[in-house]
């Protein structure tokens, strides 16, 4: 990938982590061969969508909500095996209801991430994830194909979280684009949260293990939209302490969430507070 830093580009730090942990992911990838194989059969046996969605909607009704996502989680396993899987991956729950006849189509979908629009009315890390998580109206353009009705309907989406990662990366996205100037600019908003954060409010289903995360690193933008200077805040592991890391110069700094988690704040991680866990439940072991 060395095209990537020709030239001295700018390059976007959380496109860049994405880059990095699914290059190693497919690099520790404890399945190969297998994973080759069911490619190929999977592009020799197409499933039509209506029929899926059919068969799903069917094993629902006989086993539950929770057998569907297990199953459908199981199945992601079966090609991707690895401890960036363990430690990074999640899975969200997406639903389309139609208007017209009320049906209601689910897919439980694996994440690395998860990008939390940011906007200038915004005031808390919870204020972005209860934006993430409402209601969405797909109506005109945006219209859904519903499978009962066999054509295209004004529909509402709602994406739910159903599993949490043992750590979990959120992604501020501040910049949008500006019609009035046609550019991109940036949303210097400052989400405040606490550096111990329950998630139980916004995740739908029983978790294994707890819901109360700690923000362990930030990574910050300072710049405007297109430039800019990345910098990072870590906990260490062993004294527990913040540093904020700026090229070379490393100083020590306040654990305290306005100190941390700034109007710069871009890229936040977060570990549930029992994850040293993570390696009994790991299936990549």
């Amino acid at each position: 990938a060395r095209h990537l830093f020709r030239d001295s580009d700018q390059q976007d730090a959380q496109e860049l982590l994405a880059y990095l942990l699914d290059g190693l992911h497919e690099d520790l990838n404890l399945v190969k061969v297998q994973a080759a194989k069911e490619r190929c059969k999977a592009a020799a046996k197409k499933v039509d969508s209506d029929e899926e969605d059919e068969r799903m909607a069917q094993l629902e009704r006989e086993k539950g909500e929770e057998y569907v996502a297990a199953l459908t989680w199981m199945n992601h396993l079966r090609r991707h095996k690895s401890v960036l899987v363990d430690l990074f991956q999640g899975q969200l729950r997406s639903r389309l209801s139609c208007s017209v006849c009320s049906h209601q189509s689910k897919t439980f979908d694996p994440y690395l991430y998860i990008a939390l629009p940011v906007h200038y009315g915004m005031r808390t890390l919870e204020d972005a994830l209860g934006h993430f998580l409402k209601e969405e109206a797909l109506t005109g353009d945006e219209r859904w194909r519903c499978p009962k009705c066999k054509c295209r309907v004004d529909a509402v989406k709602k994406i739910d979280i159903w599993k949490l990662p043992p750590v979990l990366v959120i992604h501020l996205k501040r910049f949008e684009f500006d019609t009035a100037t046609c550019r991109f600019r940036k949303i210097n908003t400052k989400l405040r949260t606490p550096l111990t954060i329950d998630l139980s409010p916004f995740v739908s289903a029983e978790q294994k293990g707890s819901m109360v995360y700690d923000v362990i690193s930030v990574t910050n933008h300072m710049g405007h939209a297109g430039r800019g200077h990345y910098t990072a805040t870590c906990r260490h592991p062993v004294d527990g302490r913040f540093y904020h890391f700026n090229d070379t110069d490393v100083q020590e700094v306040q654990a305290d969430d306005d100190e941390i988690i700034t109007k710069e704040a871009y890229v936040l991680f977060l570990m549930r507070q029992d994850g040293a866990d993570w390696e009994r439940q790991s299936i990549s072991r």
